[in-house]
């Protein structure tokens, strides 16, 4: 299968050029390429550089020793066709799917991250982080894939720059090093 994958990258860059590839691919002007699938590649893509910024506090020696990969692949796969489904087959309204991200994001990290976070007296701060972060990774491959990032910039910027600085944060204190 990655091999034919690759054969049809390679073709797509020869004939297009690569700046037309990546355009092809995530518009889909060529190839009738379904929404859903649009949004599952671009939700694993933010997913994997949130996650990689925040929980893995940028070290790619941490990821692969605690099985990131397998772990990405699972969770961000599956996590993705469920949300793309949620957006795309049942066309559930923003104020539902904000509130499916933030129990998604918060059983996640509290039941199988165990987020120091979210523990008492930090919940207080770290359900609303959870939110915004989880908020990000749903809507912004949302926004990309039906062309409204400009409609919804006032929302996607609170929550872009509350991800940057967790991430910065995360950078500077990082459990990890040693």
């Amino acid at each position: 299968m990655s091999c034919f994958l690759c054969f049809i990258e390679y073709n797509l860059k020869k004939e297009y050029g690569y700046e037309k590839f990546f355009k092809i691919f995530l518009i889909g002007r060529h190839f009738n390429i379904p929404k859903i699938l649009k949004y599952v590649f671009l939700y694993i893509l933010v997913y994997f550089i949130v996650d990689f910024g925040t929980g893995f506090n940028w070290d790619f020696k941490y990821w692969i020793s605690v099985g990131g990969p397998i772990l990405g692949a699972i969770v961000y796969s599956l996590s993705g066709l469920f949300f793309g489904y949620l957006i795309f087959r049942k066309n559930i309204k923003e104020k539902w799917l904000f509130i499916i991200a933030t129990i998604y994001g918060l059983a996640l990290e509290f039941l199988f991250f165990k987020n120091h976070f979210l523990v008492f007296p930090n919940v207080f701060l770290g359900i609303p982080i959870v939110a915004a972060i989880y908020s990000l990774i749903v809507f912004a491959p949302k926004w990309i894939v039906e062309k409204s990032v400009r409609k919804n910039i006032k929302k996607s910027m609170p929550l872009l720059i509350i991800w940057v600085f967790f991430a910065i944060s995360a950078y500077f204190f990082n459990p990890h090093q040693k």
